[in-house]
């Protein structure tokens, strides 16, 4: 709740910058249609053929410099454009410029000014829905978008984000990632093969230099394998020669990806010196698999922690996905019913991951940090410790955008 009202006091403040944000030209007919939403407001400047050819034409400069990667200009250039007029697309730009440089909190609060502002604009309000539910925030995310469908029932926008959210795992695809309310990051770094898909979710290990992921007969040693953080940055990886180890395996991104595509050193996960103890809270973040590769936010889903599971017994035999004595219940739905999601505890660190994922027959279960701390202790990233802190799930999910990655595989 604290973090909650954290969150509306910053969204308050955000109403006092100067009204921001984007749309391309480039990608142009999409943020064309925005100009009469635009000119709504009372503002002369809609009326002024001039100052929107240079709105349109700088707007293009914002998105360019986002499909490449570049924050900083795409920032600078959506909130000149912020200047010519304000107008939920232009917001809703640097809202995602925002997100794609890891500024979940500010995104999230600035986007609430948006979809509360542009109520004429029911796109603003569906990704203000969607940066709610990727943060664990439910229910609030669902009362937006309700809320949005009742103003605007014919809204195609608000249609397929309730379509989305219908999943447990929404993925944005189609209509959701056109401009200038794209619900994901624009991708950048290597190039993913046409065919490519997501299987599963992984952790950025200390050093930057490899990612764990659950074993699957997808990520055999010979299949070309790409990994993608949640700020649409892509790197080559290979598997390690060794094989799976406690569940997991080790993929080590390519030499040329770490210099070109290198995420920065404080982006890997950092490991909890101890498990989490039955009771206390803890996240999962996990990302959509699906046929296409399009990059994606993650996914986080709060709750707390259930006991290790004693030995198995006649009576009660353990669960074949139990049979891995280093495994524990996870006690909380994970949003899929596949391995593959990255445990965080209550302070933000990481504590291991989901390798059986929930369904109704098989609660979910994970791999704590601590084994595969030993199963990996030579690995080209070894594992280390970190000071205890609190962190709040906005918090978490922040750093999660670095250190959580799609693992994609052709």
């Amino acid at each position: 709740m604290r973090r909650r009202a954290c969150a509306a006091v910053a969204a308050i403040a955000g109403m006092a910058i100067a009204a921001s944000a984007g749309a391309a030209d480039a990608v142009s007919a999409s943020h064309d249609d925005h100009d009469h939403d635009a000119a709504r407001i009372t503002d002369a400047r809609a009326h002024d053929p001039a100052v929107q050819d240079r709105r349109r034409a700088t707007l293009a400069q914002a998105e360019a410099a986002l499909a490449r990667g570049d924050t900083e200009r795409a920032l600078d250039a959506f909130e000149r454009a912020a200047q010519m007029l304000h107008a939920p697309d232009t917001e809703m730009g640097l809202v995602r410029s925002y997100l794609q440089a890891g500024q979940y909190r500010r995104a999230l609060a600035f986007c609430a000014h948006t979809a509360g502002a542009h109520l004429e604009a029911a796109p603003a309000a569906a990704l203000y829905a969607w940066l709610l539910r990727a943060g664990a925030q439910q229910a609030y995310a669902q009362r937006v978008l309700d809320d949005a469908a009742r103003r605007a029932p014919a809204d195609a926008i608000v249609a397929a984000t309730r379509a989305a959210f219908a999943a447990p795992l929404p993925r944005a695809d189609a209509a959701l990632l056109d401009l200038p309310h794209r619900m994901a990051p624009l991708p950048t770094g290597a190039t993913i093969d046409a065919g490519a898909r997501v299987v599963a979710s992984g952790v950025l290990l200390p050093g930057g230099r490899a990612v764990l992921v659950p074993a699957l007969g997808t990520l055999a040693p010979a299949a070309t394998l790409w990994i993608r953080d949640g700020l649409g940055r892509s790197r080559r990886a290979h598997a390690d020669a060794r094989g799976a180890i406690a569940g997991t395996l080790l993929l080590v991104i390519d030499d040329a990806d770490r210099d070109a595509n290198a995420a920065p050193a404080d982006a890997a996960a950092l490991p909890a010196a101890r498990d989490p103890y039955a009771g206390s809270p803890g996240y999962v973040v996990d990302y959509a698999a699906g046929d296409a590769a399009a990059s994606q936010w993650p996914w986080l889903h709060a709750g707390f922690f259930a006991a290790p599971a004693g030995p198995a017994t006649a009576a009660a035999p353990a669960a074949p996905a139990a049979r891995d004595p280093a495994s524990r219940p996870l006690g909380f739905a994970a949003g899929s019913t596949r391995a593959g999601g990255v445990v965080f505890d209550g302070a933000g660190r990481w504590a291991g991951l989901v390798v059986a994922g929930g369904d109704a027959a098989q609660p979910a279960r994970f791999m704590p940090a601590s084994a595969l701390r030993s199963a990996w202790a030579d690995a080209p990233s070894t594992l280390g410790e970190s000071a205890p802190a609190r962190a709040g799930a906005d918090e978490i999910y922040e750093r999660a955008l670095r250190s959580t990655v799609q693992v994609i595989v052709r």
